[in-house]
């Protein structure tokens, strides 16, 4: 077994932008899962800083607009919070999350 390293910051861009995905396959269902994987890596990395829906007036309880919301995440050299970095401030610092993956 080797040890894969992902950095937390790449893992809420991705999220980010699954949860602003509109097309048909972007379902509650795809969104919820999302939703529960980058709230365990940003709380397990002390990361969180919780999150705005995309459309306030389309937030109702177990909607798709519900589940249609952008994380954040604090910059921790400048002490910033912003919903997502560019790449020029992607080495500032984030913690990583670590993952042990089999290879063949």
């Amino acid at each position: 077994m080797s040890r894969k390293t992902i950095r937390v910051i790449d893992l809420l861009e991705e999220a980010n932008k699954q949860l602003r995905r509109t097309d048909q396959w972007a379902t509650k269902e795809l969104k919820e899962g999302v939703i529960i994987m980058i709230e365990s890596a940003l709380h397990a990395t002390g990361n969180y800083q919780g999150f705005a829906f995309i459309d306030d007036n389309d937030s109702k309880t177990d909607t798709l607009g519900y589940f249609s919301r952008q994380y954040y995440t604090t910059l921790v050299v400048i002490g910033v919070t912003i919903p997502h970095l560019s790449h020029q401030t992607k080495s500032s610092g984030i913690e990583y999350m670590h993952a042990t993956h089999n290879q063949a």
